[in-house]
């Protein structure tokens, strides 16, 4: 038998090595082992030697076998576990988890899937324990549905959806008016001749027998057409303008409108003197508290899935009385009418409030020439006349007319599904996948570092998610981009993707990816503070 040369001995020697040197390298970088409560994680090992566990509390070793180490949790936390075998020492960080949150995501997935709720996506997170719901509903009724149809499983989610109709944006054209009695007919409206308004009602909220309910029509006709009539009766003296404000608020939420002033209510105290005897000493105070009177209009208009403007509406018209006045304080009485109701308009359509006459009293004062101005005496030669109102031809009687007209101002408006622009067969971003997921990580991490919050979104209050379709090659060159989800807001969407085309190109991908190009989807949420 030969005998090898030392030299030849030595290459051998060194040429063995090389890989265990390799693998401990490598293993420098501790791996992640996720683990939950029930379930058992089997780890692949060479001849074992020695197996450490930071805290047995949390994760302790089941079995030991030349080629598998068996792992069983204890308790919900963090660990370390070390493995000596023939690759070297090998590290991990063992978290457990009392809960599987992708078992849940799959069930809520399937939910919102038999719901054809496509615009509500989730988003596991094991470390909290609960499944992100996030995206936009169409309305609070269908993110209701969705809750309902939940169930138990609401209790492990955490509700970050919108509501598509908070982003819609309503203008109330208002116009407080007096018109002639009668002159109304001229402007679409009609009224029965007799109403009994000290009844409180609406037909919105079916309150039988009510007739407040009658002084609210709605006209099928345009508001320009409307301001010409209202203008033609302003300038034959028929009419006359109180009021004309515009006022604009989300959908859904509720506008406050007064029409009318303040008047100011005095009183007065008297603190009694030292003296036991009378007044001697007694100090007097007084105070000012206003009131409001006038026209209050309280309006809550929502947009609904067919695009017409659902209205809450109370109105309280109140009215100067008589004065009442003692030594120390000054009131005066209101005479207050109030009313509500509910109904549905379609976008620019008028809607009026009328029937509320005010009859006027015109004081006439008749004396005889001279002897009617001698101070005292006179009283003798002076008559005073005091006329109430009118027939239907008198002018001195008036209706307090209110119209509102609803204007949808701006539309969250649907959003638009990109073109597909690939193959069904593409690769996709996939949890399963765990390189991929890690990419499109760091993809993220990158647009986040250099997104900036546009000025102009961040005053106007506009917040949403956005979703990125972007198509990279293996070297992280951007291919193509897009919208896959908008945020219901252009400028955010625009923003999102000038940023990531800005800071490209991207990492390579790692040697785990083996395609030459990769489709994935990018999650930017804007939030305010």
């Amino acid at each position: 038998m030969k005998k090898l040369p030392l030299s030849l001995l030595l290459m051998l020697c060194f040429s063995m090595a090389f890989p265990f040197k390799h693998y401990a390298a490598l293993d420098n970088v501790d791996e992640e082992l996720k683990l939950y409560l029930g379930e058992v994680k089997v780890i692949s090992v060479r001849n074992p030697t020695r197996v450490a566990i930071g805290n047995p509390l949390v994760a302790d070793v089941a079995a030991v076998t030349k080629s598998d180490l068996t792992l069983s949790p204890k308790s919900a936390g963090n660990t370390t576990l070390v493995v000596w075998d023939n690759y070297g020492e090998q590290s991990y960080v063992v978290k457990v988890f009392s809960e599987n949150t992708n078992l849940v995501k799959s069930r809520i997935d399937n939910i919102l899937k038999q719901l054809k709720v496509a615009e509500i996506i989730t988003q596991a997170q094991d470390e909290e324990g609960k499944v992100f719901l996030m995206g936009k509903a169409k309305n609070a009724k269908e993110k209701e549905m969705v809750f309902t149809a939940l169930g138990p499983l609401k209790e492990k989610t955490v509700d970050l959806i919108t509501i598509k109709e908070e982003e819609n944006v309503i203008e109330i054209d208002v116009q407080v008016f007096e018109i002639n009695k009668g002159a109304e007919d001229k402007l679409g409206f009609k009224w029965p001749q007799t109403l009994n308004i000290t009844e409180v009602g609406s037909p919105g909220i079916a309150a039988a027998g009510t007739s407040w309910g009658k002084l609210f029509k709605v006209a099928n006709v345009t508001r320009e057409a409307f301001t010409l009539t209202l203008d033609a009766l302003i300038k034959e003296g028929s009419a006359r303008v109180l009021s004309r404000p515009r006022i604009a608020c989300l959908s859904g939420k509720e506008a406050k409108l007064l029409v009318g002033g303040q008047v100011p209510v005095l009183s007065g105290s008297v603190t009694p003197g030292t003296s036991g005897t009378g007044t001697t000493g007694a100090t007097t105070g007084a105070s000012v508290e206003y009131k409001d009177y006038g026209i209050v209009l309280n309006i809550k208009p929502q947009v609904n899935e067919q695009g017409r403007v659902h209205i809450n509406l109370n109105v309280e018209v109140s009215e100067l009385g008589e004065k009442v006045e003692t030594d120390y304080a000054l009131a005066y009485t209101f005479i207050k009418r109030s009313a509500t109701s509910e109904l549905i308009l379609d976008d620019g359509q008028t809607m009026a409030i009328g029937g509320l006459i005010k009859q006027k009293t015109t004081e006439e004062l008749q004396k005889f020439p001279w002897l009617g101005d001698v101070p005292v005496l006179g009283m003798f030669f002076r008559h005073k006349y005091v006329v109430k109102g009118g027939d239907s031809t008198n002018r001195e009687d008036v209706e307090l007319f209110i119209t509102l007209t609803p204007r949808i101002v701006s539309h969250a408006g649907k959003v638009k599904e990109p073109r597909e622009t690939v193959p069904s067969d593409k690769y996709y971003v996939d949890e399963a996948k765990d390189p991929v997921l890690r990419y499109s990580q760091l993809v993220q991490a990158r647009i986040l570092e250099s997104l900036t919050y546009p000025p102009t979104a961040r005053g106007s209050g506009f917040q949403g998610i956005v979703t990125l379709r972007m198509n990279l090659s293996y070297n992280g060159e951007i291919l193509e981009s897009g919208i896959q989800s908008s945020s219901g807001y252009k400028i955010l969407d625009d923003n999102a993707l000038k940023t990531a085309k800005r800071i490209s190109p991207y990492p390579p991908f790692p040697p785990a990816i083996k395609e030459k190009d990769l489709w994935i989807n990018i999650p930017i949420a804007y939030q305010l503070d």
